[in-house]
């Protein structure tokens, strides 16, 4: 069976899921969540996915863990879309993975 993109962005939202534990995730959260996974997967990326899963699906992992501890470290009893921008930004930052790459720096005025 073919790798699809809706197929991954499941993955991914289950390997996210994973790293969150038992945190309740709010539905917009979850949105965003789906929204950047959906940005993430292009047609390079379906036709690789047998060869880059393992490492996109750790960093969703990855950024679903420390979603969960922003989330309990501000006291909240969910995660929300403010602990998902953070996770997926660090994650990104450090990440060395040419599917994950930082974002771009803001322009030098």
């Amino acid at each position: 069976m073919a790798y699809t993109q809706e197929g991954i962005v499941a993955q991914i939202m289950v390997a996210f899921g994973q790293g969150t534990g038992a945190m309740r995730i709010a539905q917009d959260a979850a949105l965003q969540v789906q929204t950047m996974s959906y940005a993430l997967i292009t047609d390079v990326v379906t036709r690789e996915w047998e060869t880059v899963a393992v490492d996109v699906l750790e960093k969703a992992r990855t950024a679903g863990k420390l979603a969960a501890q922003l989330a309990v470290g501000s006291g909240a009893i969910a995660i929300h879309v403010e602990d998902i921008d953070s996770s997926v930004s660090t994650v990104r930052a450090t990440a060395i993975s040419p599917l994950c790459p930082p974002p771009d720096p803001p322009p030098v005025p």
